[in-house]
């Protein structure tokens, strides 16, 4: 639980981690991805994870207190390597999170296309 000084540090802040892989895909990343985002939303913070859509779920919720992102893309390998498409959702989806203004980006996963474009939105 966070302390008083932590969550006055936190209220203001919005962040966005970056995951390829979110829930409900299940795996260490996912859960350190959902734990951080608790974790940070508990301090006070807006959080917003941006993640692949390999489940076919709505591409905007809210799950938890924190805001999630799921852009279009081809679940390759069964869905343990998503290729993000750069179709007309996709780019709604971005021009979406360019309007949050966010303070701070996180990057996981490397090696995932959704890392690449992460880094370029940062």
């Amino acid at each position: 639980m966070a302390t008083t000084a932590e969550k006055r540090t936190a209220q203001s802040l919005r962040i966005c981690l970056f995951s390829a892989l979110y829930r409900p895909s299940m795996g260490g990343v996912e859960t350190y991805t959902e734990s951080l985002a608790r974790a940070l939303y508990e301090m006070g913070a807006e959080v917003t994870v941006a993640t692949c859509n390999t489940h076919g779920l709505a591409a905007r919720e809210r799950e938890d207190g924190v805001n999630v992102v799921r852009f279009p893309c081809k679940p390759l390998l069964g869905g343990r390597f998503p290729l993000v498409k750069n179709d007309e959702e996709a780019k709604r989806l971005w021009t979406h999170l360019e309007d949050e203004h966010f303070d701070y980006v996180i990057a996981n996963t490397r090696f995932y296309t959704l890392t690449e474009r992460a880094l370029d939105f940062a």
